[in-house]
């Protein structure tokens, strides 16, 4: 997940929930491999099917764990700077938690947000995390996507520029997951907002 807000972009590091999620598959496999060995309904079959969803509960519940901290951290974020509306692409359960602390959640359709330059508005499709058009601007291709996903629902169009990306673009900062912090960073009361954040 990537936010920008017209000053600064924050990059949520994923780098914990793949890891999650690889270790579920992995030993998903290990038990649905055991279990296809086994006759259905048999009481070693039983006994993995009881540890497969033990699995998948403890699984599910660490995933959760890191969504939540980093959708309270993107609300602590908003509440601290004042930002009244978020612009999403697609990701579930940010709607509902946002919405519950009186910011406006809004949709805005993502195609090419992630190709186009922010200097020259042609298209070329990033190889990597780095996007780098052939005029040299370069930042972050996903900070880039929620750039333009701004750009976008302010002015409508990625081809023409807007005011407040004339300059330079300060480096993106990153959020890491930490197991132990709490999740609210500040107190969601209601306050008067004034920015927009693009998701």
């Amino acid at each position: 997940m990537v936010t920008f807000d017209k000053k600064k972009s924050l990059i949520y590091n994923g780098g914990k929930l793949n890891s999650f999620i690889r270790f579920r598959n992995k030993e998903l496999g290990k038990i649905q491999n055991k279990m296809s060995k086994c006759k259905k309904y048999s009481n070693r079959w039983k006994k993995l099917n009881c540890g497969k969803k033990k699995l998948l509960l403890k699984s599910r519940n660490k995933i959760m764990d890191v969504l939540q901290k980093y959708i309270s951290y993107l609300i602590s974020y908003c509440v601290k700077n004042k930002v009244f509306l978020i612009v999403i692409v697609d990701i579930n359960g940010i709607r509902e938690n946002i919405s519950s602390v009186g910011i406006k959640v809004d949709y805005q359709e993502e195609t090419y947000t992630s190709q186009t330059c922010l200097e020259c508005g042609k298209r070329y499709k990033p190889t990597n995390r780095n996007y780098k058009c052939q005029y040299g601007f370069e930042y972050h291709r996903d900070s880039v996507g929620a750039i333009n996903i701004l750009k976008k629902y302010t002015i409508g169009t990625l081809k023409d520029k807007s005011d407040w990306l004339e300059g330079v673009l300060t480096s993106p900062y990153g959020v890491r997951y930490d197991s132990n912090s709490t999740s609210c960073q500040t107190d969601w009361n209601s306050r008067p907002f004034s920015q927009v954040v693009s998701v």
